[in-house]
């Protein structure tokens, strides 16, 4: 019996690990209107110093914090976006 008990703990915790990260991908529409990545990104937590950079591919991992629930977007070409994360929200797709 103990040793279910202490799997069951090890799933529920592991899975509220993977739970708490906010993935998704930044892109723009280019000069032909097809969306293509943005490279370079910053997403941050508003009033935190958690955040992320995107990728060549524009996608991004964040882990998410009970701290606030606005992401800001902010790239040099574009002005900053502030977006609200829903609670069980875990996925995202910015379009600037």
């Amino acid at each position: 019996m103990k040793k279910i008990i202490i799997l069951l703990l090890c799933f529920v915790g592991a899975t509220s690990v993977f739970a708490q990260q906010l993935t998704g991908s930044v892109m723009e529409y280019g000069e032909d209107e097809k969306k293509t990545p943005v490279v370079g990104a910053l997403l941050q937590w508003k009033n935190t110093n958690i955040g992320t950079v995107t990728d060549i591919s524009g996608a991004f991992s964040l882990p998410k914090t009970k701290e606030t629930d606005t992401l800001i977007v902010i790239y040099q070409a574009y002005q900053n976006d502030t977006i609200a994360i829903k609670k069980d929200q875990t996925e995202l797709k910015v379009i600037l």
